[in-house]
């Protein structure tokens, strides 16, 4: 019930927007937060896994479906930062590794979409530092737990230090980018 409650409530706040125009960007950006945010929270008071799962699919979702074409990442990706600290600790708290997993794969493909769609050739330098921070936050997540907890968890951490070498990989092809490869390297010294 709560999880197809919250599917309901970002379908509201997506089709008020973008169907009918009853309100602004700013108003159903607000309410897709506030959708997520209340799936999060339930989640971790329910104790539903899938709750989790449809508030953090939601919130990948939310800057894709109301996206106007525009080159924001700093908060594009602020708000990515936020969504995934949240569901990292309710997975976390609840011990669901597979929620830290997709919250590595709904990052990784905001990333991609971003670099690939949207990224401009002056922006390489803040795609590698994107990549990097998110990295860092989910290689060290969780390494404060016991090690029977950090197991179930290595899944997501050692896909958010592999998947960003794709994009180093492609970052090192794209002449859009520049043949300065130095920040290549540091980021691959850093994973």
């Amino acid at each position: 019930i709560h999880a197809g409650g919250s599917v309901g409530l970002f379908a509201v706040a997506w089709a008020a927007h973008m169907l009918y125009g009853l309100v602004g960007l700013p108003m159903a950006f607000g309410a897709m937060c506030v959708v997520t945010a209340a799936s999060a929270w339930t989640a971790l008071k329910r104790d539903s896994q899938l709750v989790a799962v449809v508030g953090l699919v939601g919130g990948f979702a939310t800057p894709l479906v109301l996206s106007r074409g525009g080159n924001q990442p700093v908060q594009l990706f602020g708000y990515v930062l936020l969504l995934d600290l949240a569901f990292l600790f309710v997975a976390s708290r609840r011990r669901w590794p597979s929620l830290a997993t997709l919250a590595v794969l709904g990052t990784t493909l905001l990333q991609g979409a971003w670099i690939v769609l949207r990224a401009e050739p002056g922006q390489g330098g803040v795609a590698l530092v994107v990549l990097g921070l998110f990295a860092l936050l989910f290689a060290f997540f969780g390494l404060a737990r016991a090690d029977a907890d950090q197991r179930g968890f290595a899944v997501a951490r050692a896909a958010a230090l592999i998947l960003p070498f794709a994009f180093a990989a492609w970052f090192a092809h794209d002449a859009r980018f520049g043949p300065d490869l130095w920040p290549l390297a540091c980021l691959a010294a850093l994973l």
